[in-house]
């Protein structure tokens, strides 16, 4: 793990253009950020999602943190962020299919079945559908 001297001298140099330095930061305090969003979310995967989500967030506005502050607070804050819209992406997810119309129920293999026979009795010109004409396809007495 790198000193804080060290990562306040690789922030320099990612905001002068160091891309390689970057990883050294990303290295030094992923730990700890995947660890405080997995504490946010309770899910181990979407917490390593917003850890990537938060250090691309952070590369591509490494300018606008101050020298001199608590780097870890800014991740910090940007990983809040990155929270707020999961969880209210997650929720209009949530409300979106709260209404929406219900699949059926699986059939049972029973009812598969002779729902299955009942459609192929009726396309080979049956007309009625009962218990007699299931038992007469079943003999082979009809098509």
């Amino acid at each position: 793990m790198a000193t804080r001297q060290e990562l306040e001298d690789a922030i320099e140099q990612v905001q002068q253009g160091n891309r390689e330095m970057f990883s050294l930061v990303v290295e030094s305090h992923h730990v700890q950020i995947r660890t405080y969003l997995s504490a946010l979310v309770h899910d181990r995967f979407d917490a390593e999602d917003l850890a990537q989500q938060t250090f691309i967030f952070a590369y591509q506005h490494i300018t606008e943190y101050e020298t001199g502050t608590h780097f870890i607070a800014w991740l910090k804050a940007i990983a809040y962020n990155h929270v707020r819209d999961y969880r209210s992406s997650f929720q209009r997810n949530r409300n979106a299919t709260r209404f929406a119309a219900k699949p059926s129920p699986p059939l049972s293999p029973y009812r598969w079945i002779r729902a299955w026979k009942c459609s192929k009795i009726a396309l080979n010109g049956c007309r009625r559908i009962n218990a007699t004409s299931l038992r007469r396809y079943a003999a082979g007495v009809l098509p």
